[in-house]
């Protein structure tokens, strides 16, 4: 055990950069929150309101992904929220287009789906931060929902 957590620690410490700034305003939170309502809409979910305890802590959560390329950190240190990650390309668009209206359900392909249309969610903050990575420009979105499980949706088909 002791191996491992000293490999995580060097692992941080080789690999980490400074966070992106910070891009979240009123219109991006307008545009998540229209944007995730009309999905919910299509599975006959009450919208969801905007939390701003949910944004602000997209926001951490944000600053905290930033600091790795991509999305290797993935869900780690998650604390009483569902999420929702992206990072650069299009794969929010492809995991929406992969969703099967008419057999509903839980898949692999759009498992982070069911947290945003599922019924029991009652409020969502996202935050956006950006700038230069290694490489080029990078942009990452965390959408933050309360509350955080889910998994009843997808065992009681509740979503």
């Amino acid at each position: 055990m002791t191996v491992v957590v000293v490999f995580m620690i060097y692992i941080t410490i080789c690999f980490a950069r400074n966070s992106m700034p910070d891009r979240t305003d009123d219109n991006f939170q307008n545009d998540c929150l229209k944007t995730s309502n009309d999905l919910r809409a299509r599975h006959h979910a009450p919208g969801f309101h905007l939390d701003h305890d949910a944004v602000n802590y997209a926001k951490s959560r944000c600053q905290l992904i930033s600091q790795y390329e991509g999305l290797s950190h993935g869900h780690a240190g998650l604390k009483g929220y569902g999420e929702n990650l992206y990072w650069g390309g299009n794969s929010a668009d492809v995991t929406v287009s992969k969703y099967d209206y008419d057999h509903t359900g839980f898949s692999s392909a759009t498992g982070h789906f069911t947290q945003l249309v599922w019924k029991g969610t009652t409020g969502v903050g996202c935050a956006r931060c950006a700038g230069r990575g290694g490489q080029w420009f990078e942009t990452y979105v965390v959408c933050s929902y309360k509350p955080q499980d889910y998994i009843s949706a997808i065992i009681f088909g509740n979503y």
